[in-house]
């Protein structure tokens, strides 16, 4: 993540019963210059996303400014993705 490179992460995202379907539908229409993939899931979280941002502040901009404040969002937890060579053993 030095010198510039983009930061890549899971979002998990919670939201009331039976709002994943819009929250999916929202993040992958109105911000997919950002989110490249996101799913309703069963389990802790409701819906996870992933993203990718051209830089750790970017992210925190997205996550924090943009994310969070979508309709229905009540919680988000992030992980941001390990790049390679890193992540190979």
């Amino acid at each position: 993540m030095a010198g510039g490179e983009s930061v890549e992460a899971f979002v998990l995202i919670t939201v009331p019963a039976n709002n994943s379907g819009g929250i999916v539908r929202r993040l992958l229409n109105d911000h997919k210059e950002s989110v490249t993939e996101a799913a309703a899931v069963y389990g802790e979280a409701d819906v996870i996303a992933r993203v990718k941002a051209p830089s750790i502040l970017a992210l925190h901009e997205l996550i924090m400014g943009t994310i969070q404040n979508l309709p229905n969002v009540l919680v988000t937890r992030t992980f941001i993705i390990i790049p390679p060579p890193y992540a190979e053993g």
